[in-house]
């Protein structure tokens, strides 16, 4: 979202009749969703070996670790704090753990992980949803949308927590989750996302 925007408005000039969009994705959805003739062209991290993808253009990519002050003396005696699933920044971190022959403390932003730290009890409500709704439909995005509405449901319905920063925290990581997917959910509107693909078969929407 930082590189590409200017890029398209100068494609755009040359071009004024070709219609563009922006998709702001995970790595690995990216990388799908061009596998599938879904999209175009794909900005993105290291694709996966044995991808087939051709890549026509590579540029540096800085990584940088943020730390409250005095983490940078004792890192590993901190909690990282990383993406989701599907991200190269997440699999770039990995790679330096393994690396470094490392392994501190995580917490996955945004995916099950915070919330199994924060309060397992609704964790495995939010796993229960995901689960029926994603082996009914197949559609990752939407069992993912569905277990963030259960998580605060479950904290204030099911399990009567009156902490007014739990029942916080849980209504802005649902609607971090939502602000992640919005444009899975404009594909599900459309009737355009992708189901995942089981034993094999073709489902595409």
């Amino acid at each position: 979202e930082y590189v590409v925007p200017a890029l398209l408005a100068r494609f755009h000039e040359r071009h004024p009749g070709v219609e563009l969009s922006l998709s702001v994705q995970p790595r690995d959805e990216l990388f799908a969703s061009i596998r599938d003739h879904e999209l175009d062209v794909v900005f993105g991290g290291r694709p996966p070996r044995g991808s087939g993808l051709t890549i026509r253009a590579t540029r540096a990519n800085r990584l940088i670790v943020v730390a409250a002050p005095g983490g940078e003396e004792s890192p590993w005696d901190s909690t990282w704090l990383l993406r989701g699933p599907g991200s190269g920044t997440l699999h770039t971190t990995l790679s330096l753990f393994d690396q470094l022959q490392m392994s501190p403390a995580t917490l996955t932003l945004g995916s099950l992980g915070a919330v199994l730290a924060i309060h397992p009890g609704a964790a495995a409500v939010c796993l229960g949803a995901f689960a029926v709704v994603f082996l009914s439909t197949r559609y990752v995005s939407l069992g993912s949308l569905i277990a963030a509405i259960c998580f605060p449901l479950a904290v204030a319905l099911i399990f009567r927590e009156s902490s007014h920063v739990l029942l916080g925290f849980s209504i802005g990581m649902c609607l971090l989750v939502f602000y992640t997917h919005r444009e899975n959910i404009g594909r599900l509107l459309r009737g355009e996302e992708s189901r995942m693909r089981l034993a094999g078969r073709d489902d595409r929407s």
